[in-house]
C-alpha cells in the first residue's frame, strides 16, 4: 500500500519501475499457466503410461493364457496320438505273430497231409495191382477174396474223402494267411500313414509353438520399449518442471528486489 501511494504520489520517478513490475508480474502469470499446463500434461502423460502399461500387461498375461492352453491341447493330441500309434504297433505284433504261428500250423498239417497222401496213393496202387491180378486169375474167386477187395474198396472211397477234405481244409488255410497277409499289409500301411502324419502334425505344432514364443518376445520387447520410452518423457517432463520452477523463483527475487529498490527509491523521494 506504501509503495502504491508512492507511485501515486511521485508518478515521474516510479513510471518506469510500474512497468517493469507489471511486466514481471504478467510474466509470473505466464510462467504460472506454463507450470500448470506441465503439470496438467505430466499428469496426463503418467496416466497414459499406466493405462498402456496395464493394457499391455493384460495383454500379455492373456496371449500367456493362450499359449499355455493351447500347449495343453497340444500335449493331449500328441498323447492320443502316440497311444492310437502303440496300439496299431501292438496290433501288428500280434498279427504278425499269428501269421507266423498259422502259417507254421499249416506247413505241418500240409506235410502230414502229403506224406498221408503219398502212403494212400502206395496203398491204392497196391489194391490196384492186387485187384488186377485176381481179374488176371480167373472169374471164380472165394467168398473171402471178394470180401477183402470190397473191404478194399470202402477203405479206398473213405480214404478219397479223407483226401478231399485234407484238399479243402489246405485250401482254406491258404485263404485264410492270404488274408492275414492282406491285413498285415494294410495296418503296415496305416501306420506309414499315421507316422507321416503324427511327424507332420508335430512339425505344425512346433512352428506355431515357435512362432508364439517368439510373438510373446516381440510383445514384451514393445512393453519395455515403450516403458522406456515413457519414463524418458517423464524425465524430461520433470527437468523443464524444474527448469521452470528454478525461473519462477529467479523471477520472484527478482520482483522482490525491484519492489525493494522501488520503496527505497520512494522513501528517498519523500523524504
Amino acid at each position: 500500500m506504501l509503495f502504491l501511494g508512492v507511485c501515486k504520489s511521485i508518478p515521474e520517478a516510479s513510471t518506469p519501475a510500474h512497468s517493469k513490475a507489471e511486466s514481471e508480474s504478467g510474466n509470473d502469470q505466464i510462467l504460472t499457466l506454463k507450470v500448470q499446463a506441465l503439470h496438467a500434461q505430466l499428469e496426463e502423460q503418467m496416466r497414459n503410461a499406466h493405462d498402456l502399461m496395464q493394457e499391455l500387461s493384460n495383454d500379455r498375461e492373456i496371449h500367456v493364457a493362450e499359449q499355455h492352453a493351447e500347449r495343453v491341447r497340444e500335449r493331449a493330441h500328441i498323447e492320443s496320438l502316440s497311444d492310437r500309434l502303440e496300439r496299431t504297433q501292438t496290433l501288428l505284433h500280434e498279427s504278425n505273430a499269428d501269421i507266423l504261428r498259422l502259417k507254421q500250423e499249416a506247413c505241418t498239417q500240409e506235410r502230414c497231409w502229403i506224406s498221408e497222401k503219398d502212403a494212400l496213393l502206395c496203398k491204392l496202387d497196391v489194391l490196384h495191382e492186387e485187384l488186377n491180378a485176381q481179374r488176371m486169375g480167373g472169374s471164380r474167386r472165394p467168398l473171402n477174396d471178394d470180401s477183402s477187395v470190397l473191404r478194399f474198396q470202402q477203405k479206398l472211397e473213405q480214404l478219397k474223402l479223407n483226401l478231399g477234405q485234407a484238399r479243402e481244409l489246405a485250401s482254406k488255410y491258404r485263404e485264410q494267411c492270404i488274408g492275414l497277409e492282406e491285413e498285415v499289409a494294410h495296418l503296415h500301411e496305416e501306420r506309414d500313414v499315421g507316422k507321416e502324419v503324427f511327424k507332420e502334425r508335430l512339425e505344425k505344432m512346433s512352428k506355431r509353438l515357435e512362432l508364439s514364443t517368439r510373438r510373446c518376445a516381440e510383445l514384451e520387447k514393445r512393453r519395455a520399449f515403450e516403458a522406456e520410452g515413457f519414463k524418458s518423457d517423464i524425465q524430461l517432463l520433470q527437468k523443464r518442471l524444474l527448469n521452470m520452477e528454478k525461473q519462477i523463483f529467479k523471477v520472484c527475487t527478482n520482483s522482490w528486489i525491484l519492489e525493494r529498490n522501488c520503496l527505497k527509491i520512494g522513501s528517498s523521494l519523500l523524504f
